[in-house]
C-alpha cells in the first residue's frame, strides 16, 4: 500500500496465493506505457470503460486452455509453475 495515498499497489488473485503478485499498472508513474494484454471480467465493467476493438476480452476469466494462446508457450509454462502443476 502506498504510504502517501493508501492505494493498493499489487494484489494476489484467488487460487495462486503468494505464488504470484499482480501489479496494478495504474499505480505506476507512467501507466500509459503498459497496455493490458487481456481484459477480464468485462461483464461487470463500468459503461465508461472502453475495451479496444479486437482486444482479447473475456466476460469473466479466461480458461486454462487460453493461456498458451494469450501468453505463448513460455508464459504458459510459467503459469503452470505458479499453479503448482
Amino acid at each position: 500500500m502506498c504510504p502517501a495515498c493508501k492505494v493498493v499497489l499489487w494484489s494476489h488473485f484467488g487460487g495462486v496465493g503468494s505464488n504470484a503478485a499482480f501489479l496494478r499498472s495504474g499505480t505506476l508513474d507512467h501507466p500509459d506505457r503498459w497496455q493490458p494484454g487481456v481484459h477480464i471480467y468485462t461483464e461487470s465493467k463500468r459503461p465508461w470503460v472502453v475495451v479496444p476493438e479486437g482486444a482479447e476480452a473475456f466476460e469473466r476469466y479466461y480458461r486454462g486452455a487460453d493461456v498458451p494462446r494469450l501468453y505463448g508457450d513460455e508464459g504458459a509454462a510459467r503459469w503452470r509453475l505458479v499453479l503448482g502443476r
